[in-house]
């Protein structure tokens, strides 16, 4: 069997000035690192948190620094689930009404049977 090539480096941090402990990861020697946040499932960490922890750990994705990629929250459970959360960099706009499910559904049904126009209609 082949040998996995995959080698995870992992890095231990505490910063004083935004007094969070948070992990660096990376899966390869040469892949870019991703920022690990603690954060127990019972609290609670605000938007403007995430946004100060993204900028102060996490580099633009326009520079040209080796640094990290992206900010990932680790929700950990007192039953010892962790869920990860990748966090970009913005929110994109979103443009127009999203579709309801039952109108989704009824456009899919509509394009499998190849009833009419087989475009999606987004409002």
């Amino acid at each position: 069997m082949g040998k996995d090539r995959s080698m995870w480096d992992v890095q231990y941090n505490f910063s004083s000035q935004l007094n969070a402990l948070y992990l660096k990861a990376r899966k390869q020697q040469d892949s870019p690192e991703d920022v690990y946040i603690p954060v127990p499932s019972f609290g609670s960490i605000p938007l403007e948190r995430i946004e100060k922890l993204q900028t102060e750990l996490v580099p633009p994705p326009d520079s040209n620094q080796n640094g990290s990629r992206c900010l990932v929250l680790a929700v950990c459970d007192p039953s010892s689930t962790v869920l990860l959360y990748r966090m970009s960099n913005a929110i994109k706009p979103v443009f127009g009404k999203p579709l309801s499910r039952n109108k989704m559904l009824k456009q899919r049904a509509a394009a499998r049977a190849g009833s009419g126009d087989e475009t999606m209609e987004v409002q």
